[in-house]
């Protein structure tokens, strides 16, 4: 089992900021079949291994890099709305919770820890998710990347979390799941757990202060 930096362990910890795609919820493959569709408008392709690349990072980044590569047709905005409307009817017919991960989330709620998202997500997209899992209550902060300037792998999203927290980004932990958000994280001056799902498995996690296989023994790691 790893462990964190002694210096962060019995209780020092102050709140932790979670991830949502891949962490919380088995979200990829619905938003691999939403891009797809979106660039099937085009008469296009889009190979998973080239969606891997994107994980985690924002919807302008990851559309603009797109319509360079592939040249679609449409604007990158009409392009990310076009994604957006995709996914947001897919989550509400219904998406997997990541069962460890959001018992580990009620269990830190139920502790009296403070909790938020950080996502690259839309705000829209993100209450959807955290609803169709029934998990609205447990997160009362949620930072989307519209309320930054800049998506992961940029720290803003948890530089702005732990301001709203007003808990010191040192004193905060984060759980994700890409290499992408990691390096988000750590850039914010948090320590971080990285799960790696099979969508983001094969990134580097060097950087991450321990990798788990999922967060079912995540209490035994902080105590």
């Amino acid at each position: 089992m790893p462990s964190l930096p002694r210096s962060l362990r019995n209780g020092e910890i102050a709140a932790v900021v979670f991830d949502l795609d891949g962490v919380l919820l088995d979200s990829e493959p619905l938003h691999y079949r939403a891009a797809s569709r979106v660039f099937a408008i085009s008469g296009k392709t889009l190979s998973i291994d080239a969606y891997r690349q994107f994980i985690g990072c924002g919807a302008l980044e990851t559309w603009a890099a797109w319509k360079g590569t592939y040249g679609l047709a449409p604007t990158v905005a009409e392009l990310i709305a076009a994604d957006e409307a995709i996914r947001l009817d897919q989550i509400r017919q219904g998406v997997d919770p990541i069962l460890e991960a959001a018992a580990t989330a009620r269990q830190l709620k139920a502790d009296g820890m403070p909790l938020a998202i950080a996502s690259s997500s839309k705000p829209d997209t993100i209450d959807a998710e955290l609803a169709a899992i029934g998990m609205i209550d447990v997160f009362a902060v949620r930072v989307s990347v519209e309320h930054v300037k800049r998506a992961k792998p940029a720290p803003d999203v948890y530089l702005r979390a732990a301001e709203v927290l007003d808990v010191p980004p040192n004193r905060c932990l984060a759980i994700e799941d890409s290499a992408v958000g990691v390096r988000a994280a750590k850039a914010a001056g948090m320590l971080c757990i990285a799960v790696p799902t099979d969508w983001t498995r094969s990134g580097d996690f060097g950087d991450a202060d321990a990798v788990l296989e999922s967060l079912r023994y995540f209490p035994l790691l902080i105590s």
